[in-house]
């Protein structure tokens, strides 16, 4: 099959999307009280966060553990400390591809959201 401009266009626009794409953290906060780091891909809905851990545990407790975004990207955080942790990297698995970690505060960056766990809203930090 022979690659047409299009299809070559539209394959670089997705490449460039990646390559830019910029990573949100969060708190998830659920009515029954617990709470969970969230991420999520800018642009995407942050009520279908990927979970890093339980938001009562020190964020840079995760420092390089793999987590696996909804667009199938594998990334780790890196470089997290406890005096800074907006010094911390997103860095995608594998590649040389990393995204400073977007921490603007942006309270109910999602509401109304439901899983099998009850009702939440996430906060973006």
């Amino acid at each position: 099959m022979r690659a047409t401009h299009a299809s070559v266009a539209s394959l670089a626009s997705l490449l460039i999307q990646l390559a830019t794409a910029k990573i949100h953290y969060g708190i998830a906060n659920y009515a029954n009280g617990n709470k969970d780091h969230a991420t999520w891909v800018d642009g995407e809905d942050a009520c279908q966060y990927t979970y890093i851990g339980n938001a009562f545990t020190n964020p840079c407790d995760f420092n390089d553990r793999i987590f696996f975004l909804p667009n199938g990207t594998d990334c780790q955080l890196t470089g997290c400390n406890d005096i800074d942790i907006s010094a911390s990297t997103l860095t995608e698995v594998d590649t040389t591809n990393a995204w400073p970690a977007k921490f603007d505060d942006w309270y109910n960056a999602a509401s109304g959201c439901e899983d099998q766990y009850g009702g939440y809203y996430v906060d973006q930090w």
